[in-house]
């Protein structure tokens, strides 16, 4: 009889109890001396003893010996085979070359000793060259004149007659086919069962659409590679010359909402600040890029044309439906009377896409849409108004237009440009808003395309105007920029040139638009852009040092401001004398403002200490609220002027610490 065993512990390995240590002994006995196959330790767990090892060793081999020995060995007649039949293990199969040509080589199977066809053949050009026949002269094939859609998660497969015979999903996962007059028989003849069955059990399902006249092509990562109209002709799936390098299959839509900047107000050229309005925009011509930036077009009302922008007018208007979109073109910017002129956009998309090309990564096209209402508070533009309404009628549009042209069609970040219109509110309510707007925002284009709702962002330019009234905002902005990931502030606003006290002329939209894009730049590659902006307030004596976060020796990968600080009053603000700080105790008067010598601070001289608690603000809740700190980064010239973008710093409010 067996010695009994103590019951072992369940402590962490290595354990130095007793009973650990003799339960141990006697598996390590079992392994070396047992005739069985297996082990079970102290926690559970099953192992191999040296006779299992064994056993596992010589199934391995015997396996490989019935499949990959008779495969390897090559046959010229049956009659060879058979004389060297002990090589092929009963049961196994191996090829023989054909005698008649139809394929490379036939299968046999080693039945007792005999061989006998299987009927599975390796396919041959001669049997390739009989399907495409069958494929290329069916009814279907001269019938067909459109694709139907289907799910946009098809990464290859192969059409004709305007359905899939093959079709496989990002997994390699073969996902949908049509049986259709007797292509299932064709496939019979290349030999693979396992295919055959998957097609003859597969449900039709749709792809996405592609050009109108396609009724035979190959698709992979999302686009046409090449395809054949309806008169036989081949056809290569880039869409011009243009975009030989580049043949991007997703779509990406950011999206623009806010108030009248949003819109473009006043965006003109050859305007005088409150002059008359010259009806001149910047980005009058078509891109450059072609079809690789896109915006909508169509008309909600005859006469009124909608492109980049579509905006409501007041409360009563009727949002546009999908039917009111007539297709897509290469984005430009125009005037349709009135006071909306230039956006972002166009500078945007331009912008991100020359550095995309430089890059040679251009991996998608891009289709902005803007929605927005003047003098708008949040209220009147989140969910279930008509400004959202008109948004999400514009994004269903694209998608529909995108996906006819078999593209896959995705949404971007949500801009916000806004806040001008919410007097009074606090940053707490207005980081409410925000939180809202980008979850109500990321739910209901999800449920549209798919994507992950992680993959969307909130972006926003500072809100630089208002005053002490809308101080929360910019504070709100600025607070969520540095502690949420989902929340990216790229610029303010105040550095450029205005119509009014609200309004930018296009100098300014075309410039935020080009520092969108330096953000989105790092952003599309995991990193998250970093505003210029204050971080610390020190107080030494009468000295206020007020610290910024620009990298003095940073580069052209680095995902924010680089090189020293500069006061720039030709491009920027001096609305107070003192560059824009400012000293909530009014007792203390600022003497002098100069960059620190360390490039990365501003020293403040003061006539007196202010009193604890104190905060100096720079460029926010002021009247005329603006200022001149900039960097020195010089990676970027803008398009409107060949002049630096720079990158002014936001504004911020911060305790001086003493």
């Amino acid at each position: 009889m067996a010695d009994s065993l103590p019951v072992p512990t369940n402590k962490p390995v290595p354990s130095s109890d007793i009973r650990d240590s003799v339960y141990a002994g006697a598996m390590l006995d079992k392994i070396i001396t047992s005739r069985e196959l297996t082990y079970t330790d102290r926690l559970g767990g099953e192992h191999y003893t040296a006779d299992g090892i064994k056993h596992e060793g010589d199934r391995v081999i015997e396996n490989t010996r019935q499949n990959l020995i008779p495969l390897s060995r090559q046959y010229m007649s049956i009659a060879e085979a058979q004389a060297d039949i002990e090589n092929i293990p009963d049961g196994s199969a191996t090829y023989i070359r054909s005698d008649d040509g139809s394929s490379l080589a036939d299968e046999y199977i080693n039945n007792g000793g005999v061989l006998e066809p299987t009927g599975r053949k390796m396919t041959s050009q001669y049997a390739l060259d009989s399907v495409s026949s069958a494929l290329y002269s069916s009814a279907s094939y001269q019938s067909i004149k459109r694709i139907p859609r289907g799910p946009s998660n098809i990464r290859w497969g192969v059409i004709s007659g305007g359905f899939w015979l093959i079709a496989v999903d990002v997994s390699g996962v073969l996902i949908s086919t049509h049986n259709h007059e007797n292509y299932e028989n064709t496939f019979k003849n290349l030999g693979n069962p396992v295919l055959i069955s998957a097609i003859v059990k597969a449900s039709p399902s749709r792809i996405p659409r592609g050009p109108k006249k396609v009724t035979s092509g190959l698709i992979v990562g999302g686009l046409y590679r090449w395809y054949l109209d309806d008169d036989g002709n081949y056809v290569d799936g880039i869409s011009d010359a243009s975009d030989s390098v580049y043949a991007p299959g997703v779509v990406r839509s950011d999206i623009g909402t806010g108030q009248s900047l949003a819109l473009g107000s006043r965006g003109f050229i050859n305007t005088a600040p409150g002059g008359a309005i010259s009806g001149q925009v910047f980005s009058s011509e078509p891109s450059r890029h072609g079809d690789l930036c896109l915006m909508l077009n169509g008309e909600d009302s005859p006469g009124n044309s909608m492109g980049v922008r579509v905006f409501v007018n007041n409360d009563n208007y009727t949002p546009p439906s999908i039917d009111d979109f007539t297709g897509v073109q290469p984005i430009y910017e125009r005037w349709d009377n009135g006071v909306l002129g230039e956006t972002i956009w166009s500078a945007y998309a331009n912008s991100l896409m020359t550095s995309l090309k430089n890059e040679k990564n251009v991996s998608f096209r891009l289709l902005p849409i803007v929605s927005g209402k003047g003098a708008s508070t949040y209220n009147s533009l989140k969910r279930g108004t008509n400004v959202w309404n008109a948004m999400f009628a514009a994004i269903d549009a694209a998608q529909y237009l995108v996906e006819e042209r078999g593209w896959i069609y995705r949404v971007g970040d949500l801009d916000t440009m806004h806040g001008e219109a919410e007097i009074n509110t606090t940053q707490a309510e207005y980081e409410g808003y925000c939180r809202e707007w980008l979850s109500d925002f990321r739910t209901d284009a999800v449920s549209r395309t798919g994507q992950t709702a992680r993959s969307i962002k909130m972006t926003f330019s500072q809100c630089s105007t208002g005053g002490t009234a809308s101080e929360g905002v910019a504070a709100a902005q600025i607070n969520l920029h540095e502690t949420d990931d989902n929340f990216i502030l790229y610029c303010p606003k105040y550095q450029f040139p205005y119509y009014d006290a609200q309004h930018m002329l296009a100098e300014g939209y075309v410039k935020v638009g080009e520092l969108r894009a330096r953000a989105k730049r790092f952003m599309l590659n995991g990193k998250k852009w970093d505003c210029l902006r204050p971080v610390a307030a020190v107080l030494s004596g009468t000295t206020l040092t007020v610290k910024f976060n620009n990298s003095v020796s940073g580069d052209v990968n680095t995902a924010g401001p680089i090189g020293s600080l500069v006061l720039d009053t030709l491009r920027g603000k001096n609305p107070n004398g003192n560059y824009g700080f400012y000293i909530s105790d009014t007792s203390v008067t600022i003497l002098s403002v100069a960059i620190g010598t360390d490039g990365s601070s501003v020293d403040i001289a003061l006539s007196a200490a202010p009193t604890a608690g104190s905060v100096v603000k720079y460029a926010i809740g002021e009247t005329g609220a603006g200022g001149a700190v900039r960097d020195s980064d010089e990676r970027d010239k803008s398009s409107f002027d060949n002049d630096f973008i720079y990158n002014f710093s936001v504004g911020k409010s911060l305790t001086i610490n003493q």
